[in-house]
């Protein structure tokens, strides 16, 4: 039986990983940097016209407004794209044609950092780290020392429609730092006397549900020393023993992909959204529904030690490369805007919605602002307040292996063909044999 789960598994994350694969094939057309006369040329790759090129711009124009002898280029890529050309380069040692500085995702950045240490600039004695948050400085931190700018945060919350709950009798306080258990229980409440499914379920498709209750308590897929850690993960199999009572209570609406995800919340299917804090767009995006939404902090797990009301799904850092022409003015860009201006913080919190890892910034006057959208609510301030419990942990570079696999056995443990705590052996085994430890 073990033998043939297993095989069950490996099948469906071979599957897992091609579809992974081709996920942000969108081929997005560049204009690639060249020399200026007379001035330094720094070229930056990042991905997302919405979010991040429109950022990095507005960094850039800060910075040379003081630096006229500088031009910051940003080329727009897809996150999928980015990595693939990193990784060409970097496994051909051909550097031409790579930039001074490049964005690069929190979970993926160990596999670069562990195998290619070489091509990343050692930044631990050239920004002010203590200023950023510690789960972010933790993330582009590699054998002591840091190689990246600690970026956008992913500072999970839960969202939730207030005139739902109070429908099924609740108020606001009655969800303010709850357990898993229950949060469960209230959804039951609030399903029954709405006939609204409390979350939407797309385990299929993803882990960010995993992800986001392991954090809390500090643990991940792997430990701080690289050692895989599933079939002894005492948050992972909490998790998923409660993703399964939540789905056996069916308070879950399914989304067979990441569009009938958002779909459901912006067409107001949903009572509860658990994300992180860039999901506000999706949740904003149903305007019928204005004033009806809140926010408040994540559950927290109770049969794992330390675990607290906040997590993390999502974020990015900035990481100048070795190969860079202009390394200098390279780490100055960042030092100077990334390191040391709260007032450019402010401005792309309210104009993208970007909360970040720069503590300095958490008290400018974008976190006082009143959404109405939800209620008058300061909810920048609230996102401040959870990033600041937020648990490190280490995004080792078989993450998303480690992640595939478990996404793998969803199926089997929501259908009850497997106990949680016996599937974790199997889930770790084919880990190995994927990664080949």
């Amino acid at each position: 039986m073990k033998k043939r789960l297993l095989a069950t598994i490996l099948t469906s994350v071979l599957v897992v990983g091609s579809l992974a694969g081709c996920g942000n094939s969108t081929k997005t057309e560049t204009k690639e940097s060249t020399k200026t006369d007379g001035k330094k040329t720094i070229t930056v790759w990042a991905w997302d016209t919405n979010y991040n090129i429109p950022i990095i711009k507005e960094a850039g124009k800060r910075y040379t407004e003081k630096h006229p002898d500088v031009e910051i280029v940003v080329n727009e890529y897809t996150n999928e794209d980015v990595s693939k050309k990193l990784q060409t380069a970097f496994a051909s040692s051909t550097t031409k044609g790579l930039p001074d500085i490049t964005l690069m995702e929190d979970v993926k950045v160990q596999k670069y950092l562990s195998t290619y240490t070489d091509q990343f600039v050692d930044l631990t004695s050239s920004l002010p780290f203590d200023k950023f948050a510690d789960f972010k400085v933790k993330a582009v931190s590699y054998q002591d020392k840091k190689y990246g700018l600690p970026f956008d945060t992913g500072v999970a919350a839960l969202f939730y429609r207030k005139d739902l709950l109070e429908k099924a009798g609740f108020t606001a306080k009655d969800l303010e730092n709850i357990t898993w258990d229950q949060y469960i229980e209230i959804g039951k409440k609030v399903k029954a006397a709405t006939g609204v499914d409390w979350l939407v379920n797309d385990l299929y498709n993803g882990t960010t549900l995993e992800n986001i209750m392991i954090q809390s308590a500090g643990q991940w897929y792997y430990d701080d020393n690289g050692k895989i850690n599933i079939k002894d993960n005492k948050a992972l199999e909490e998790s998923l023993t409660l993703i399964k009572k939540m789905n056996d209570e069916k308070i879950f609406l399914a989304a067979n992909d990441w569009t009938e995800y958002v779909s459901a919340y912006s067409s107001g299917k949903a009572a509860t959204a658990i994300q992180g804090c860039w999901f506000l767009p999706t949740i904003k995006s149903d305007a019928s529904a204005s004033g009806k939404w809140a926010v408040t902090s994540v559950p927290r797990l109770t049969k794992t030690p330390n675990a607290k009301n906040a997590s993390n799904q999502g974020g990015s850092s900035l990481y100048v490369l070795n190969s860079s022409e202009n390394k200098d003015a390279s780490i100055d860009f960042l030092k100077e805007v990334f390191a040391g201006d709260a007032d450019f913080y402010q401005k792309i919190l309210k104009d993208q919605g970007a909360l970040c890892a720069y503590l300095p910034a958490f008290e400018g006057s974008a976190f006082e602002t009143k959404d109405e959208y939800f209620g008058g609510q300061q909810i920048f301030k609230n996102f401040a307040q959870y990033i600041k419990d937020v648990p490190q942990v280490t995004y080792d570079k078989n993450t998303a292996t480690a992640q595939n696999s478990v996404q793998a056995a969803i199926k089997d443990i929501l259908d009850g063909n497997v106990e949680v705590s016996k599937v974790l052996g199997t889930i770790e085994e084919m880990t190995k044999n994927q990664t080949g430890e």
